[in-house]
């Protein structure tokens, strides 16, 4: 799912929940777009927020159920949603399974500049450049998964984030020179490290030393990056399908510019598409597509 240069939203693949396809909303003022595996949002260029797919509005607990105002920036999780105020504090709604998605969400004395969702946790950019996280105490009981410090960026990392991702159970960061940072669960080498075991299953290993990045993301159980250095992709991390092998080599037609990663909850097969700036001969820039997900994917039109 992604917006075009005149505003207007696409979607294309496979959803278990068709209405994400069928309630897509008409209009050519949208500047960024935020896919679930139940719903999705959309934001237009006065502010305001549509959000559409499985739920109900009118339902205090619905994802789609949208607070007023005016948003800067979304970030839909598997049946929660959230978004920075045009005054920099964060609003969260929905509700996911057993939880309230707002415990440990930020209040209103914080102000911030950039959100990252996922079914189990975000991570938000305060305006002074430290990054908060938070995750539903409560849901720690039924999952081994929640309780893994995901949420928790680590003391004395880092600062200032340049960029950050919020997977499903771990996270990533990037610092302006490009250096990796990774945390939470990591029985795949999902945050960059291998781990002391690995599980049975197709994997690949993350490299020995992490190169500075471009850009990076992660999905179930793997995680993908850009180098800095010649904008190779590489991946790392569960591989049973096929998710950690991305195309080889260094880009001959330009650098990639958007980087998604999403995953399918009740199958756990992550997969994940890409964005790749084109230069033709002739000087001429344009952008292609090579689609390797069969899942709605999440890019913000810059």
């Amino acid at each position: 799912m992604g917006v075009r240069d005149d505003g207007t939203l696409a979607a294309w693949g496979w959803a278990a929940h068709g209405n994400i396809f069928s309630g897509i909303p008409s209009g050519d003022d949208f500047i960024a777009v935020s896919a679930a595996y139940h719903h999705a949002l959309a934001l237009r260029s006065d502010g305001t927020v549509v959000a559409w797919g499985e739920g109900t509005t009118g339902n205090p607990s619905s994802p789609l159920q949208v607070p007023s105002g005016q948003f800067i920036k979304i970030a839909a999780g598997e049946e929660v949603s959230a978004g920075i105020r045009a005054d920099g504090t964060i609003a969260v709604w929905g509700w996911n399974y057993c939880f309230d998605p707002t415990q440990g969400a930020p209040g209103s004395s914080d102000t911030f500049t950039e959100i990252s969702g996922s079914g189990h946790h975000f991570l938000a950019l305060r305006s002074d450049g430290s990054l908060y996280g938070w995750r539903p105490s409560s849901f720690c009981n039924s999952s081994p998964y929640t309780c893994c410090g995901q949420a928790t960026p680590p003391s004395g990392a880092f600062g200032s984030p340049a960029k950050f991702a919020a997977a499903h159970v771990h996270s990533l960061a990037l610092l302006s020179d490009g250096s990796f940072h990774g945390w939470g669960f990591n029985n795949w080498g999902q945050t960059g490290v291998a781990p002391s075991q690995w599980p049975s299953g197709q994997y690949v290993a993350p490299p020995s030393v992490m190169p500075a990045f471009e850009m990076a993301t992660g999905g179930y159980f793997h995680g993908v990056g850009v180098k800095l250095s010649d904008g190779e992709l590489i991946a790392w991390g569960r591989d049973d399908d096929c998710q950690s092998q991305p195309p080889s080599g260094v880009p001959t037609y330009g650098r990639y510019l958007r980087l998604s990663s999403a995953y399918n909850p009740w199958n756990r097969h992550p997969r994940f598409d890409l964005l790749r700036e084109l230069r033709s001969k002739h000087g001429h820039s344009g952008a292609h597509r090579q689609r390797l997900s069969v899942l709605p994917q999440h890019v913000r039109r810059g």
